[in-house]
């Protein structure tokens, strides 16, 4: 069984729709290809105490998920800070951390990993969408995080999420070229840390007991 925490600000006035779009398809992805334990964290919960009961209660590897504001040091969401570089991040050691949101793979992807963090799928500048276009857009948002569940490893993962967002780049180029320019604002923002790329989704089956 596979252990996932998914946050996301559903509630936010500009976003919490696309928020929502986004944790609904990640969730599906999940529970259509593994046995998981799913946390679900949303708006109305979605702060530091909370978080930090819920990894305190996680005992093995996880995968977290979030869809939610960011700048280069923290998360934000629901009730303001829900994680920053100053909290206690050991809590994501063995984690594979997959988010939309501006800006974290400045500050806090590194010091996720130098915690111990396997790896880091996010963005190291804004990112934005076209709201008419959501289901564009969730797609490239999520498509990683289904490579990486159907069995590719995680370097694999990222360079099948840039490709596909430069694949709706050019199916959409000719008659929107607003979209089209957005999403490649975004592709260039697409960034991944890892400590090791070629963990795969059958890392996180295991408990981190065995790893010793």
């Amino acid at each position: 069984m596979i252990t996932v925490l998914l946050a996301f600000d559903e509630k936010d006035s500009l976003l919490g729709q696309y928020f929502q779009l986004c944790a609904e398809r990640a969730a599906q992805s999940v529970a259509s290809s593994h046995p998981n334990n799913m946390i679900r964290i949303g708006s109305q919960i979605l702060n530091s105490a909370f978080l930090t009961i819920k990894l305190n209660e996680v005992d093995n590897r996880f995968i977290f998920l979030a869809y939610s504001h960011g700048s280069p040091r923290e998360l934000q969401g629901g009730e303001g800070r829900y994680l920053s570089v100053d909290d206690d991040l050991t809590k994501f050691k063995d984690s594979f951390f997959y988010t939309f949101s501006c800006d974290t793979a400045q500050d806090l992807a590194g010091v996720l990993l130098s915690k111990g963090c396997n790896s880091f799928i996010g963005y190291k500048s804004k990112v934005y969408i076209v709201t008419t276009y959501q289901e564009i857009f969730a797609n490239c948002s999520n498509f990683g995080l289904l490579c990486f569940l159907k069995g590719n490893n995680i370097s694999d993962s990222f360079n099948g999420m840039k490709q596909n967002i430069t694949n709706q780049i050019d199916g959409i180029y000719a008659t929107n070229y607003l979209v089209a320019s957005v999403l490649r604002s975004n592709r260039e923002s697409l960034t991944l840390h890892a400590n090791d790329h070629s963990i795969d989704v059958n890392y996180y089956y295991k408990n981190r007991i065995e790893s010793y």
